[in-house]
């Protein structure tokens, strides 16, 4: 009996143990928001999201990124791939490749003080850019001769003259002849017209090897000009350190820039900003360049702006103050036997920073968890290169966190197109219709949100917690809160937008006006797509750049669900989302499984109580 009863007792202790445990584990699942049905009128264009989840693993090697996409772990690859990679992948069944231009350029800058004019344009002649670029990035990577990549659409001079792409030695020579560069003394270089020799050192940065073979190959064509130039590699600070000073102390400089959709990057070499350490490194001033890019800078007109920026292009391309070698390919990779729709964005590819394809890719027709009367349904797997910093949209200065928290937020107006830079307003904003009013000193923007109820055919946009004044819903004064409390904060990563806000102020609950500090066209570029935050939960803090934002909550596509550090973050579809789907009801869909493990802590437990009974029971 006494043996019985000792059983008895193991048995209450082995329930006493476990039924806590897999109660822990039914409750594990974060609590869901609350959720309204806002009506959706059928005419209304939706936008996605068409998957019920998104999972960003964290997958920091190409090799294993590759391995988890044949495996089908994952779904996509977002990063930029290698040349080994896409041939690994090239042929492979069921994977699709794309490719789009990046906004990444190469290019050789020099140091204008020590070089003049005719010394650049022969450096620039007597390159072949084509063999440059495939020397950096083998089939990826093309010629280019203006600084404005193709992948700004529009904004890109494509008939800039000389054409710098193919080598041109005879062109190079002529140059320097008529200029007085001439071989003294028969050693093969060109002293300059004063009779002194001259050699130029480029520096490169030691860790892109690359760039040493560029110019080891370019010295041939550099050589029969009969220019001397020679290369050293550098650490990266000791580069800047040369670079970045004034005044400027090297000859001239290979490494990448990046660029951006619009040709903003032109105002950097304007004469100005040469005593500036982090301005005008290549010490180069013309003065009509500067009017054309003063007016670039200031116009409110279009086709001013458009006609201001051709003419600068031209200019750097005629003074070769900075030699534009090569743009290259984005390619990204993304299974098909599940998935189709993909989104292919010049300067993004599939990958990070487009924020459309989380919101547009879905299952393919067929597949068990597509729904088949909205197309909707299912898990994207995808993937980012490496831990977020932070969940804070407002604080973070990575790309994976912005890939991440641009499906958590939204702004007044989505995405413009990017070849032509045309506002639509099918994108998925917050605003339905928007005026640009010039004032004396500047320009104001008025934005009509959704969810007015004068205007039914707009339904509003809820955050994600359904919290607020107005019953979960966004409106003018959200907006009026986020753009003052980053201004007032001065939010660094806003700083080039920050430099156009003047005031903004909701004028009812549905109308916000915005006030720019001066009438340039790029103000309404910069102020109208800025993250949207709850003042229901921002109001309250204090340090914006240092608050963690364990939740966030917006109203985008997408809601926060949970994150499991240095391994992936999952959102899940926002059921209110003012531009999705109608009739989107995500399927229930088990967990990512913590069951093995609390199975397999469950079974050690029973292991260990079981031995510890018996050890008891024997010692009895």
């Amino acid at each position: 009996m006494e043996r019985k009863r000792i059983y008895q007792l193991l048995s209450v202790l082995i329930l006493v143990t476990l039924v806590p445990m897999f109660l822990s584990y039914t409750g594990y699942e974060p609590a869901p928001f609350a959720t309204a049905a806002p009506v959706q009128e059928e005419a209304f264009d939706p936008t996605g999201p068409y998957v019920d989840a998104v999972i960003f693993h964290v997958i920091e090697g190409e090799d294993i990124q590759v391995a988890s996409l044949l495996a089908g772990e994952i779904d996509h690859i977002s990063n930029p791939l290698t040349a080994e990679a896409v041939e690994d992948l090239t042929g492979q069944p069921n994977i699709l490749l794309t490719q789009s231009e990046r906004f990444v350029f190469g290019h050789l800058s020099i140091n204008c003080e020590r070089w003049p004019t005719v010394w650049r344009r022969a450096i620039a002649f007597a390159m072949d850019k084509h063999e440059c670029a495939s020397i950096m990035w083998s089939g990826l990577g093309f010629a280019i001769d203006s600084p404005v990549p193709p992948s700004a659409g529009v904004w890109m001079n494509n008939n800039t003259t000389p054409n710098f792409k193919d080598p041109n030695v005879e062109a190079a020579i002529a140059e320097l002849d008529a200029a007085g560069w001439v071989d003294l003394d028969g050693d093969g270089y060109r002293e300059d017209p004063q009779g002194n020799p001259r050699t130029m050192e480029i520096i490169w940065p030691a860790s892109i090897p690359e760039w040493g073979a560029l110019c080891t190959a370019m010295n041939i064509y550099w050589d029969q000009a009969g220019l001397r130039v020679t290369n050293s590699p550098m650490q990266a600070n000791a580069m800047w350190d040369r670079v970045f000073v004034v005044p400027r102390a090297y000859d001239a400089t290979l490494f990448a820039w990046g660029a951006s959709p619009d040709p903003t990057i032109l105002d950097m070499w304007i004469s100005e900003d040469i005593s500036n350490p982090n301005g005008n490194y290549l010490a180069w001033g013309n003065y009509t360049y500067d009017d054309q890019i003063s007016l670039m800078m200031s116009s409110p007109d279009y086709d001013e702006v458009l006609d201001a920026a051709y003419a600068a292009q031209q200019i750097i391309v005629e003074n070769a103050p900075i030699i534009p070698i090569y743009n290259n390919y984005i390619v990204c990779a993304q299974r098909t036997d599940r998935w189709e729709n993909f989104v292919v964005a010049p300067g993004w590819n599939t990958g990070m920073s487009n924020t459309w394809n989380p919101r547009k890719v879905r299952l393919i027709e067929g597949d068990p968890q597509r729904d088949p009367a909205t197309g909707t349904g299912g898990t994207w797997n995808t993937h980012i290169q490496g831990p977020i910093d932070t969940s804070n949209p407002l604080a973070t200065t990575l790309g994976v966190a912005q890939y991440v928290s641009g499906e958590v937020y939204a702004g007044l107006m989505g995405n413009d197109n990017p070849y032509t830079h045309e506002i639509s307003l099918e994108t998925a904003g917050l605003a339905t219709a928007y005026e640009i009013n010039e004032l004396e000193d500047g320009l104001e923007f008025i934005f009509y949100m959704r969810g007015n109820p004068d205007e039914p055919e707009y339904p509003a946009a809820y955050w994600h917690d359904m919290g607020g004044d107005f019953g979960g819903k966004v409106t003018a004064h959200d907006v009026e809160f986020s753009y003052n409390y980053i201004a007032d904060n001065n939010i660094p990563i806003m700083s080039s937008a920050l430099r156009y806000f003047n005031s903004c102020e909701a004028l009812d609950d549905w109308t916000v006006r915005i006030t720019t500090e001066s009438k340039s066209y790029w103000a309404f570029d910069f102020l109208r797509g800025w993250n949207i935050m709850p003042e229901h939960i921002w109001r309250g803090i204090v340090s914006p750049v240092t608050f963690t934002n364990p939740l966030p909550v917006g109203c985008g596509p997408f809601k926060w669900y949970r994150r499991v550090e240095g391994e992936y973050i999952e959102l899940h579809f926002w059921e209110n989302y003012h531009a999705g789907v109608s009739g989107h009801v995500a399927q229930e869909a088990p967990p990512m499984s913590y069951l093995p493990l609390y199975i397999g802590v469950g079974v050690l437990v029973i292991v260990v109580v079981l031995l510890g009974s018996v050890w008891y029971l024997r010692k009895k």
